[in-house]
């Protein structure tokens, strides 16, 4: 069986596929062990999010934060975005570079954090870290 990313849908819009490919790719997604919770959780937790199951969204965030702490900020900026809640998603990514967070030198790039890139906080942000 192979999965196909889904492509996020349009404000408004929710493609009827969404759901049930969120369903028939999480087994294979979860499933994969070399694929860390870390790395793994995220996604889910943005999928599930954009499939409107907002209880599996949820769930796969808290299953992160219990997992790791103080040691995933960046992530959970991630997932922030992605779910269209700034204020959460500059919290986070503040909390990653106060604490050192690795994953904060590749917030420049990650197309996951765009909701976030013509904020002043994260333009702030990207100055203090040194990216411009």
């Amino acid at each position: 069986m192979s999965c196909h990313p889904v492509a996020a849908p349009r404000s408004g819009e929710k493609p009827p596929v969404v759901r049930a490919e969120v369903v028939r790719c999480r087994p294979q997604v979860g499933g994969l062990p070399q694929v860390d919770a870390v790395r793994r959780l995220p996604g889910l937790a943005i999928l599930a999010h954009r499939a409107g199951d907002k209880r599996a969204a949820d769930a796969a965030l808290a299953e992160l934060v219990a997992e790791y702490g103080d040691k995933s900020h960046y992530q959970y900026s991630q997932v922030h975005a992605q779910w269209g809640d700034v204020d959460k998603a500059l919290a986070s990514l503040q909390a990653a570079w106060d604490l050192r967070d690795g994953g904060i030198m590749l917030m420049y790039a990650d197309p996951l954090l765009a909701p976030l890139h013509r904020t002043d906080r994260y333009l702030a942000l990207a100055k203090a870290v040194g990216f411009i």
